[in-house]
């Protein structure tokens, strides 16, 4: 398995919302997804990572340690791509606009 070529973001935030309260009909609203789509995206997951991200247990699901793991992740790559983001915006609004004329320009 190689997490940055198959798995991707998408499907980790994804994750992390439904993980949020282990509902795939509420997680798919949130994410104006269809259930069947997000139950997809999900189990893909699971595969790429090669272990079960949560647990059917009776009518209920229990989210795994490995799935907690990987709400975390997704979690914080979220937090650190706004992070970024939000720097480079910063960044390009304060660049001066130089504008130049003549031989050297």
């Amino acid at each position: 398995m190689n997490l940055l070529r198959d798995v991707s973001l998408d499907a980790l935030l994804a994750f992390a919302e439904f993980a949020e309260d282990g509902n795939f009909s509420r997680a798919a609203l949130r994410l104006h997804l269809s259930q069947p789509a997000l139950h997809a995206k999900v189990g893909k997951l699971g595969a790429a990572i090669g272990q079960p991200l949560y647990l059917r247990r009776g009518r209920g699901i229990e989210i795994t340690a490995v799935g907690r793991r990987v709400q975390r992740l997704a979690r914080e790559l979220a937090a650190t791509t706004t992070a970024f983001q939000d720097e480079l915006l910063r960044k390009d609004a304060a660049q001066p606009v130089a504008l130049a004329a003549g031989e050297g320009a």
